[in-house]
């Protein structure tokens, strides 16, 4: 039971694969739901008003349908529930709930919280300012028909009704903007990876290649491992280009790192160095490997079929790390060796230990 609830709890609520604005519905949606609970059992033992409890425990009984419904139903209700609670729910516990010297106003700024950053433009200042007016016109109702309120029956349940009030309010309005700060938080963390990536292609882009390698070298170096650097170019991609059309020749680009990502390891890095050239990042391998890895790579991209059997070929340079190595000069050595792959008829590995200056 409890796995399930855990489970239920991160597919709904921590999952940083669902839209922001769901996982805040689902933050609000739960502290509204454990708030009445709590504050709906306080009044009932209290007897704090009929009406007012059936009110809350209704409400309970509605969330919790709402919570073992789809989530599409769920982002549906949003606005509707959102208004409802804000406008209607507390205002009402606020008149069965001893007024201002009641528990309404604490949970009041939990709505009132959301509202102001779900909304956007002209809505947001209509509804914050609606529900200020809601709140202004309640208080004085209250001030002049004090007879309309549900008081305390003693000063004991005045003060233990205002204790556990203060308490769930500001450990819900806590909980709540914690939560929102980690959507947030996950939200940037994803564009700084959207960042990272080749707009076409998904794979890593240019920048984050630049940074990766000068750092797997200067790791390389100090726990004396090795790496390779496979540097793929299609082989006449120009040609595409001009004789079937940019839109073909993003296609070909999209296939062609989609084979390439197929045929290696898990943590093998892929980028797109530029144009139809890719770089890929072998980890801690010898060359035989390392060559096998270029090798199936090449087979891969060439058993693509596109529109009217088009086919491509890619020409692959290798180079393996030394101790000495910077970012400039592993490239260079790999962009020699493709440079002899293309010179010796294209569609092939190549791998040589040049010795560059």
């Amino acid at each position: 039971m409890l796995k399930r609830v855990k489970t239920y709890f991160y597919d709904n609520i921590l999952d940083k694969n669902q839209p922001l604005e769901y996982r805040v519905y689902m933050i609000f949606l739960l502290e509204s739901y454990f708030i009445s609970i709590l504050s709906a059992t306080t009044n009932t033992l209290l007897g704090k008003g009929l009406l007012g409890i059936i009110f809350q425990w209704t409400f309970i009984a509605l969330s919790t349908l709402l919570l073992f419904m789809s989530r599409s139903t769920r982002l549906k209700t949003y606005y509707p529930v959102l208004l409802i609670v804000s406008f209607i729910y507390i205002p009402f516990l606020f008149f069965q709930t001893a007024g201002y010297d009641g528990t309404a106003l604490f949970f009041a700024p939990l709505a009132f919280f959301l509202v102001s950053i779900t909304f956007r433009g002209k809505i947001r200042i209509f509804l914050v300012g609606a529900n200020i007016f809601e709140w202004v016109v309640c208080i004085l109702i209250q001030y002049f028909n004090p007879s309309l309120i549900i008081a305390h029956n003693t000063p004991f349940d005045k003060l233990l009704d205002l204790l556990v009030a203060l308490i769930l309010s500001l450990a819900g309005l806590s909980i709540m903007s914690a939560s929102i700060s980690n959507a947030f938080t996950s939200t940037n963390e994803q564009l700084e990876e959207l960042s990272k990536r080749d707009a076409l292609t998904k794979v890593y882009n240019r920048r984050y290649l630049d940074w990766f390698l000068e750092t797997e070298l200067s790791s390389c170096k100090e726990n004396n491992k090795t790496l390779s650097v496979l540097l793929f170019d299609l082989d006449d991609f120009k040609k595409i280009n001009d004789t079937y059309g940019h839109g073909f020749g993003d296609i070909v680009l999209v296939e062609f790192a989609a084979a390439i990502q197929r045929t290696l390891r898990p943590y093998d890095v892929l980028t797109r160095f530029g144009g139809e050239e890719f770089v890929v990042i072998l980890h801690n391998i010898e060359l035989k490997e390392a060559l096998d890895i270029a090798e199936r790579g090449r087979k891969a991209v060439h058993s693509l079929k596109f529109r009217n059997n088009i086919q491509i070929s890619v020409s692959i340079g290798v180079a393996l790390s030394r101790p000495e190595d910077t970012m400039s000069s592993i490239l260079d050595r790999a962009d020699k060796c493709l440079y002899e792959a293309k010179h010796r008829g294209k569609n092939q590995v190549y791998y040589k230990d040049f010795k560059l200056l």
